[in-house]
């Protein structure tokens, strides 16, 4: 049998959707995929290190009273609804629009839930947990 005559393939979206992080499910790596692939206007990075889970969304122009935070289980919901009204006196033109944006995030069990911070800043939504530390087990 000789070489393949195919050539070399280059990193498809399956490729990266399949390099699973240890820490992570298989149903947390492809909701990470999709939320990296389409965001849908509004940028959304999670961070799951050793000692903190933390997630950060792009909500520009988006005041905090308009924002709604929900702890549940093991999801935390992030909701905006975001109104706007323009009104122009010199041509009596009037616009008004309306916008939601909806995002249920998975939480990690080992997540401190009492010690959650939620941050608003330069249009900019941080929420940030610290997460418990397991019993080290020493190897024999």
């Amino acid at each position: 049998m000789g070489q393949s005559n195919k050539p070399a393939r280059g990193k498809s979206m399956f490729d990266e959707l399949f390099q699973i992080n240890p820490n992570r499910s298989f149903l947390d790596a492809i909701d990470d995929f999709f939320t990296e692939s389409f965001q849908g206007g509004s940028g959304v990075k999670i961070d799951d290190t050793k000692s903190r889970f933390t997630v950060w969304i792009e909500l520009p122009g988006v005041a905090k009273e308009n924002i709604d935070i929900e702890l549940y289980d093991q999801s935390l919901r992030i909701a905006v609804d975001h109104n706007e009204s323009v009104s122009e006196s010199t041509t009596g033109y009037f616009r008004r629009s309306q916008s939601h944006f909806e995002r249920n995030i998975s939480l990690p069990d080992n997540i401190i839930v009492r010690d959650m911070k939620a941050k608003h800043q330069d249009g900019i939504l941080e929420v940030s947990f610290p997460k418990r530390r397991g019993k080290k087990i020493e190897i024999e």
